[in-house]
């Protein structure tokens, strides 16, 4: 009873319960508006946005280079704000010479945008580059105030992602309701998101310089070589469906796709929208002060989230077949086996989500890059082969999660190993 009794009290209980009730939240609204947007919009346009999304996440993680999430590193708060300037310098100058290298590619006569989404005009290039702007700089706002423990504003943004996308969806159903219509939305969102933080991180320049930026460049080169090349292969592995199902299977599928992997993979994006910061913050914690604990702090959670995930998905498994035509609508029907593939791997990644940022603070980058390196091959082959053969959509997509299975098998063994060996090697 006493050990309930401090842990109720303690911070990453009371930090936890703001990501927790605001993620309930944000999932709640979520669902609530899918059967609306779904009798609205086809899954050819849900399959227009799910590329549109991929892409975003994928430019904004090559603008802030994960520089970000050294943020939280530091314990004056002085070198936070280095870092958060640098972050935001790193934007600014990717971005125009991606703008550049872009123009360049076209002038040669070869369109990135054209090979992504079968369509290409200056009006889709605009909504990239911004959209991607934006989750760009919010993403680095997020982990200065994870740096400040100002976790009740997080808590806040995340009702606006939901509210926004909805509302601004409906009133382009009936003012401009075409094939841009989901992916307009996405932007304005990503947008109110961005005014949001701006209120609530400053913005102080003072004394920073050119040597201050590249001495954070220096600093905190391994994050940089390592931790955004990891990201941005995991993200690319994880959205390969998103970015190549469109141009081998068409809109349609990948719609299904979409929704069915959005529905079904709410519970590990709720535990780790949840708990991956906090986890973050905690684990350095231990590991700075008491680096003895970490090991037992790691096993618990860990274990605690597989009872989760397999309790969770073995129930899902056999209740999709029944709600998905009475969730979604009748045009849907299409997304309940992708939805069953799905779930054999989703148990894992309850566990790995949250706990991946062991390898940031234990510095095993290196590692993890090689391992995401493999995971993305296997993922693009996992796709492309059954379609090189003949085969239907959905056989890749089995293909696809049989992969997410085998890998995130080795990945929660491997964290396991390393918060057990930290404390030696420290």
């Amino acid at each position: 009873m006493r050990f309930f009794s401090n842990l109720l009290k303690s911070s990453f209980v009371k930090d936890s319960s703001y990501m927790v009730l605001s993620t309930i939240a944000m999932q709640l609204i979520a669902i609530s508006t899918i059967p609306i947007l779904t009798r609205l919009f086809s899954p050819e346009v849900f399959g227009y946005h799910s590329t549109y999304r991929a892409t975003l996440v994928i430019l904004s993680i090559i603008f802030t280079l994960k520089l970000e999430t050294a943020i939280v590193l530091p314990k004056l708060d002085e070198n936070k704000r280095k870092i958060y300037l640098s972050s935001i310098t790193n934007v600014i100058i990717i971005v125009v010479l991606l703008t550049i290298f872009y123009y360049s590619l076209r002038f040669l006569n070869f369109d990135i945008l054209l090979k992504a989404f079968d369509i290409s005009d200056f009006e889709l290039f605009l909504l990239v580059l911004l959209g991607s702007l934006f989750v760009g700089f919010t993403n680095i706002d997020q982990s200065r105030l994870v740096s400040l423990k100002h976790f009740k504003t997080i808590a806040i943004s995340r009702l606006i992602l939901p509210l926004s996308f909805f509302f601004i969806s409906i009133l382009l159903f009936y003012f401009y309701n075409n094939y841009l219509s989901l992916i307009i939305s996405q932007l304005i969102t990503y947008f109110f998101l961005f005014l949001f933080f701006k209120n609530k991180v400053e913005l102080n320049l003072k004394g920073f310089s050119k040597n201050i930026y590249f001495c954070t460049l220096s600093k905190y080169n391994d994050i940089i070589k390592y931790t955004s090349t990891n990201s941005l292969l995991n993200t690319i592995s994880l959205n390969v469906p998103s970015l190549i199902l469109l141009s081998l299977f068409g809109a349609k599928i990948l719609g299904f796709y979409a929704i069915g992997a959005k529905l079904i993979s709410l519970p590990s994006q709720f535990i780790s929208a949840s708990f991956s910061q906090v986890f973050y913050k905690k684990s350095v914690d231990i590991y700075n002060y008491k680096p003895e604990k970490l090991y037992p702090f790691v096993k618990k959670i860990m274990l605690t989230l597989l009872l989760i995930g397999v309790v969770t998905f073995t129930i899902a498994y056999f209740l999709v077949p029944y709600l998905v035509p009475l969730f979604l609508g009748s045009d849907w029907v299409g997304a309940i086996e992708i939805m069953q593939y799905i779930c054999l791997w989703q148990a894992l990644m309850i566990v790995n989500g949250p706990v991946s940022t062991l390898t940031i603070l234990l510095n095993k980058q290196k590692e993890l890059l090689i391992f995401n390196a493999l995971l993305l091959i296997f993922r693009v082959f996992s796709i492309w082969y059954p379609f090189h053969l003949g085969f239907e959509a959905k056989y890749s997509i089995l293909s696809f999660a049989l992969v997410g299975l085998l890998f995130n098998s080795f990945l929660f063994f491997y964290f396991l190993n390393i918060s057990k060996k930290s404390y030696t090697h420290k």
